[in-house]
């Protein structure tokens, strides 16, 4: 028995034929597993006025087609079972039309490549072709130089599509990633707790809700993971079902590391300050005292750093000597201005 891609294209044709593909208003195309013409339904044979054989020998697709790249429809035929894009096809009098042009591929059982068939959808007006792929061209150049990491997943939680920014920080292609449980890619296949949680968030997603989580990411060729602020959020049809996730991410190790270190940056001048032997206020421009340190906590008879804050001309310790008062407003308005003060005042200590 023939089971080969040509004899189940015929059959396939054969069961279309059935359906009154004959009379379908729609223009439909056949190809083999080689990406030969087969079959073109009457209505899109009548436009371009040839038959299959003579598309053939004028070199097959590329001359209905001739803006297709063909290594590319091969790759997306490969990795996704459908390639879409637009163009004028000219018929053999010399007619334009502009059409919307989806390949789809269908297989054998055994998962093995047979045919595609190739549907052509009218468009208004030729203007509609340059500017739909001016549009796809924007819309393709803003998703892949995101700075964002962006990547798009089925219903399921696959990954259809990914954008340049995070293709480039795992290091690898999209062929790596593709059709895959985005918890099970390489961004965190190192970290199983990490995975679920993505798994997790996902799941609500499918709810209809935006879900975030701080994860922790693998980069190819970096044994410490990064960490990543990862949001997912729904896209809703028409119907207000969900029917895609986009999930985006933005790399914070770097916040965090900042954080940390200011972090211990303050705590250093804050051991510093506490232990100083001199008599140290920390004071806002306006005036409020925002820190004492233990020196001045003492001489000031304060019990507490959790005391009110007060202004810093108002504390205890110089209230004996009425000048002292004008005198510290003075010097701060002056400090404001970029000055270092210096004044020499006597004040009262106070006990506790």
């Amino acid at each position: 028995m023939d089971n080969s891609p040509e004899k189940e294209l015929l059959l396939l044709n054969h069961l279309f034929f059935k359906k009154g593909i004959e009379k379908s208003k729609e223009s439909i195309v056949f190809l083999n597993h080689a990406l030969h013409i087969t079959y073109i339904n009457p209505n899109f044979k009548n436009y371009l006025g040839v038959s299959e054989s003579f598309i053939e020998e004028q070199g097959g697709i590329s001359y209905i087609y001739k803006n297709l790249d063909i290594e590319h429809l091969r790759q997306e035929l490969d990795t996704k079972g459908i390639y879409e894009f637009s163009e004028n096809i000219v018929s053999i009098t010399g007619e334009s039309k502009p059409f919307h042009v989806t390949f789809e591929s269908f297989s054998k059982k055994n998962g093995q490549l047979s045919g595609i068939i190739v549907f052509h959808h009218p468009l208004s007006n030729e203007g509609t072709v340059k500017n739909l792929n001016e549009s796809e061209n924007r819309y393709r150049l803003v998703f892949d130089e995101a700075f964002q990491y962006i990547a798009l997943l089925d219903l399921e939680g696959r990954l259809i599509e990914a954008n340049k920014s995070a293709i480039r920080f795992g290091c690898l292609s999209i062929n790596d990633f593709f059709n895959k449980y985005f918890w099970e890619t390489h961004w965190w296949k190192s970290n199983p707790e990490q995975a679920q949680k993505v798994k997790d968030a996902i799941s609500i997603t499918l709810l209809g809700k935006s879900t975030s989580l701080i994860a922790q990411v693998q980069q190819t060729g970096h044994e410490t993971p990064l960490e990543v602020e990862t949001h997912f959020k729904p896209i809703f049809d028409k119907t207000g079902n969900v029917s895609y996730i986009i999930g985006e991410g933005i790399d914070i190790t770097w916040h965090k590391q900042l954080k940390n270190q200011l972090f211990l940056s303050q705590q250093r001048f804050k051991a510093i300050f506490d232990s100083a032997s001199q008599f140290l206020v920390l004071s806002e421009p306006n005036g409020q005292v925002a820190d004492f340190n233990n020196t001045a906590l003492m001489l000031c008879g304060i019990e507490t750093k959790t005391k009110k804050p007060q202004a810093l001309w108002e504390l205890a310790i110089w209230k004996t000597h009425k000048e002292n008062t004008q005198l510290i407003s003075d010097s701060l308005s002056l400090c404001l201005t970029g000055k270092t003060i210096k004044r020499k005042i006597e004040v009262s200590p106070q006990s506790l």
